[in-house]
């Protein structure tokens, strides 16, 4: 990794166990956390550009003043191109909301974008290497009161520029609620993506489940032609906490039901597309 960005991402291992140890029973009665983290490097060629696009977002409400509601997202990435160092592409998300009481709402959610455009003139095949995880966590006291859902998304995609087709993609998508049994994790990838990766569900302890993704692998392409190529990575992570009783605001109801079906459903439809 670059000297500079192991500095900067040194702090993320330090966060997600901070998160990690919130997310005991101890900690809050409803509880949802998401993080995820993908890096590229290794690369072949260099890139003519690049662009780092991230954003956050965090709502709380509480019907009561007995309720207590955090939500806490953020977002981090780097695009290192310096023609003294090694060229490096990184960015992390996280996401964390807690909430105790009867009446009260919390998401958390944030996302990141990278695009690299290079340019192969030579004969050499473009290559890189890429690694990261998603990890997503819920817990609650009362599962018939409370509710928590956390879900997350990540993709990369490889865009020839001269014919404006997309070579080779990428997914990774996953979801946890407390409500419901239809967690999942779900990768989905052309041919030309060589990953080797693992995911695994499980429940922690009563009403406390996790689910962790990791991948590692490589991508290699060789042009008979010069060719502009686009990288395009995009992330997005949520966590949300609520208690859905029908004498707090129906529409944050509607609005919680919603949120999470949205996220499954885009979730699910990308990965039917490419399977």
């Amino acid at each position: 990794m670059n000297p500079q960005a192991a500095r900067i991402f040194s702090l993320a291992p330090a966060i997600a166990g901070t998160l990690a140890i919130a997310a005991s029973p101890v900690g809050a009665a409803t509880l949802a956390r998401s993080e995820s983290f993908l890096e590229f490097d290794k690369f072949s060629h260099r890139a003519i550009s690049g662009e780092v696009l991230l954003n956050t977002d965090s709502f709380v409400v509480k019907g009561d003043r007995a309720s207590e509601v955090t939500a806490f997202s953020d977002a981090t990435g780097l695009f290192i191109n310096d023609p003294s160092s090694e060229q490096y592409i990184a960015n992390f998300t996280r996401n964390l909301a807690t909430g105790s009481g009867r009446h009260y709402f919390g998401i958390g959610e944030s996302s990141a974008k990278i695009i690299g455009d290079f340019s192969i003139l030579d004969d050499r095949p473009f290559s890189f290497n890429f690694n990261g995880f998603l990890s997503l966590e819920t817990n609650v006291d009362s599962p018939r009161q409370e509710a928590a859902r956390a879900g997350g998304d990540l993709s990369f995609f490889l865009i020839d520029l001269n014919d404006d087709l997309v070579l080779d993609r990428f997914d990774l998508s996953g979801y946890l609620s407390s409500r419901s049994d239809d967690d999942f994790l779900s990768f989905t990838l052309t041919d030309g993506v060589v990953v080797d990766r693992s995911e695994n569900i499980t429940s922690l302890e009563v009403n406390r489940e996790q689910a962790i993704a990791t991948l590692n692998g490589s991508w290699q392409r060789s042009f008979d032609q010069p060719t502009n190529l686009r990288l395009v990575e995009l992330k997005r992570t949520y966590a949300e906490v609520s208690v859905p009783e029908p004498s707090f605001c129906f529409g944050l109801l509607l609005f919680g039901s919603w949120a999470g079906l949205n996220w499954k459903r885009r979730s699910r439809d990308r990965s039917a597309e490419w399977e």
